[in-house]
């Protein structure tokens, strides 16, 4: 038989399965210096003290020992004497148990040998017996290392080809000895890692060691496991890689703790940050957001949305992930809980499909897309406010731990969603209330008497022409606004309302610090305490426009008042200037209606500018008018714009009239040719200069 056939039926035998699937680390690990040959001698296996004591790899077939045991079969322990490269020698005790296929036939030894002390050995009479027993001890521990293993530990040529398969890799993998040895390694590999083998053969044939990798692994029943792999090249004798020992463990149950322990710091991680980003919202919107991205991460689903009541108690959409326009159409309104459930329940369909909902919903939520679904109520104050919806494209298996995270998110959603709510409401109320105040002047203020600090309202501070860190927030810092004229009539009222608990009205005026003065209009109630009034809440107006008008109409009455003296007495007048001079009474009754109407004239247009004054050259107008030519070529008027006063404007007015009228009787209105020309001019000091000419 050839030496290549003797390898390999050695590498067949049941007895070499233990030794070349040994993981190297496992051998290193060996008490003793270990060698395995084949049955020529040559070296296949070895571990780090062989090698220390050879200081070399260990050259078996040289020792005459090693023949003995081959040649014979028998256990054989020798005194051997080794010569190092050095030059140096050593003694050993040399161990060798001779391994046989289950023929019988001698296909190798194992040796295991250490150095005597002092150069001697043991008795012959207790030595050999004893030392022989280590190669036996030695051999029978490998075994059962390997065989006890969890682990599975495999042998694969260096083409990948299994050659041994112990029992971890039976129960590991599902397959049998029989069923693997001599069949690739391949079969294990799922078709996503195919590209492994070919890459940990490429490291095994240049000698590198692969160390621990994760990777997945298909059983015989077609399940997948996750492994920890690491592969060591296998030696023949030579120092020639001859294939590759390797070492599965099963990772899973770690892997599923792992995905257990991540996907719980995933859910608490959305949590926290769902929760900081609705304290942080300013909007709602900001809190739909972040609602989706919370639900979508905690839950693991492909889709999600929102709706919550309106005020008619229908359920909209406010925000949603992949969701078409007309499957929101089609389901918007749909709740599975009536609007007065107090203690609405999640609902949840692992599979459409299988699901009892009425055919049409079903339909609409099956074209979509959605196999699997659930419902989670939204609720405050326990009230039922809306819904928040999980969709998964594939059918799901909605757990109990999945359905108490839905329903923290739910709760903190509905929370946060109250709160964002109330803030805004109160903030639509504060500033509805700042508008009021300042459209309308009006001012709140709180005074808190015990602690002397006054609360006012931004409306407060325009009022009063100063900015909010320009006050002192103190009853003394007020009392500084008030006029001094003032102060002391507030004081006493302030007084005596905190003394008896009386509303308190108060007029007062104040000054601004550019030295305008403004009159405040106060309103205000007591609120008691034990000892008496704690504070004032109270309300204040500007009353300054009021008050002018108030002012400016009690001038008005009194002017009134003294004008319509002077009208009457100027009616006197017109009367006795009108009927004195004894001319016909029908004379006398036009001269007098014309003087009326003149007076009357001029009052209108004093009238129009307020009574402020009225125009010289309208007044000429005025008067001259009934007589102007349609071309207007009869009457000339040139002068600077001047306003008369009211006294003025009745007298000249007057004169004007009895100028319009003489010319008309007599002078150049009473033919068609005339013309009267009108010219004015201040002079200095404010004098009135009017000439009046007629051609």
């Amino acid at each position: 038989m050839s030496s290549e056939e003797v390898l390999a039926d050695f590498r067949a035998s049941s007895q070499f399965d233990i030794f070349r699937t040994m993981d190297q680390a496992a051998l290193d690990a060996l008490p003793v210096a270990t060698a395995l040959c084949a049955a020529d001698g040559a070296v296949l296996r070895f571990n780090t003290k062989a090698a220390d004591i050879w200081g070399r790899a260990p050259l078996l077939h040289a020792a005459p020992p090693v023949a003995f045991a081959l040649r014979t079969g028998e256990l054989t322990c020798r005194q051997v004497v080794i010569e190092r490269p050095d030059g140096s020698c050593v003694t050993v005790v040399a161990n060798i148990q001779p391994l046989k296929n289950d023929a019988g036939r001698v296909l190798g030894a194992l040796s295991c040998f250490y150095e005597a002390a002092d150069g001697k050995i043991p008795e012959a009479d207790r030595g050999e017996q004893a030392h022989c027993g280590v190669a036996e001890q030695t051999a029978n521990r490998l075994a059962a290392i390997v065989e006890s293993s969890d682990d599975a530990i495999i042998s694969k040529d260096i083409n990948g080809i299994v050659a041994s398969w112990n029992a971890g890799a039976e129960r590991l993998f599902g397959y049998t000895p029989e069923e693997m040895i001599g069949k690739p390694i391949t079969l294990l590999i799922p078709e996503d890692f195919e590209n492994e083998e070919p890459q940990i053969l490429a490291r095994i044939r240049r000698g590198e060691r692969v160390e621990h990798f994760e990777t997945v692994r298909r059983r015989k029943d077609g399940s997948l496991v996750d492994l920890s792999l690491s592969i060591s090249p296998v030696r023949d004798g030579n120092g020639n890689i001859i294939g590759a020992s390797k070492i599965a463990r099963d990772i899973g149950d770690r892997k599923r703790s792992e995905a257990v322990l991540t996907k719980h710091a995933e859910e608490q991680a959305a949590l926290y940050e769902f929760t900081a980003a609705i304290h942080r919202a300013k909007s709602l919107p900001e809190i739909y957001g972040a609602g989706i991205e919370a639900i979508m991460r905690a839950l693991n689903c492909d889709r999600a949305s929102i709706l919550l009541l309106d005020e008619s108690q229908v359920m909209r959409f406010v925000a949603w992930h992949r969701l078409s326009d007309n499957y929101r159409k089609a389901v918007e309104g749909h709740s599975p809980w009536p609007p007065g459930d107090k203690d609405p329940q999640p609902i949840v369909l692992g599979d459409v499909s299988a699901s009892d909902m009425p055919a049409p919903l079903n339909a609409i939520i099956r074209y979509e897309g959605v196999a699997a679904l659930s419902f989670i109520p939204l609720v405050s104050n326990g009230r039922l406010i809306g819904k928040f919806m999980t969709y998964y494209d594939r059918p799901h298996d909605f757990t109990a731990s999945e359905n108490s995270l839905a329903l923290t998110i739910a709760r903190q959603f509905a929370s946060g969603l109250e709160r964002q709510r109330s803030e805004q409401e109160l903030r639509e109320k504060e500033e509805r209330l700042r508008l009021a105040t300042r459209a309308g002047k009006i001012g709140v203020w709180d005074w808190d008497v015990s602690k002397n600090r006054l609360n006012w309202t931004e409306s407060l501070f325009a009022m009063h022409g100063i900015e909010p860190e320009d006050f002192t927030g103190t009853f003394e810092g007020f009392y500084e606004l008030i006029h001094p004229q003032d102060r002391v009539h507030v004081q006493r009222t302030l007084e005596a309302s905190l003394k008896t608990g009386a509303p308190l009205e108060l007029e007062s005026r104040i000054v601004k610090p550019n030295g305008e003065i403004a009159w405040l209009y106060t309103n205000a109630s007591a609120v008691r305490g034990e000892r008496g009034a704690a504070r004032l809440l109270g309300a204040t107006l500007d009353i300054t426009e009021r008050k002018k008008a108030e002012a400016e109409r009690d001038l008005l009455v009194a002017e009134l008042s003294h004008r319509v003296k002077n009208t009457l007495a100027t009616v006197i007048s017109i009367a006795q200037q009108s009927f004195s001079r004894g001319p016909s009474i029908e004379e006398a009754r036009h001269s007098f209606s014309g003087r009326i109407r003149a007076l009357a004239q001029t009052h209108s247009r004093l009238a129009e500018g307020n009574w402020a004054g009225v125009s010289f050259e309208a007044m000429l107008k005025d008067e001259l008018a009934p007589y102007a030519r349609e071309d207007g070529g009869n009457i000339r008027l040139s002068g600077p714009a001047v306003s008369v006063n009211v006294k003025c404007a009745v007298v000249l007015g007057m004169a004007v009239h009895e100028l319009v009228t003489n010319a008309a009787k007599y002078g150049a209105l009473s033919d068609k040719t005339g013309i009267v020309s009108v010219d004015w001019r201040l002079a200095p000091g404010k004098e009135l200069q009017i000439s009046w000419a007629e051609r």
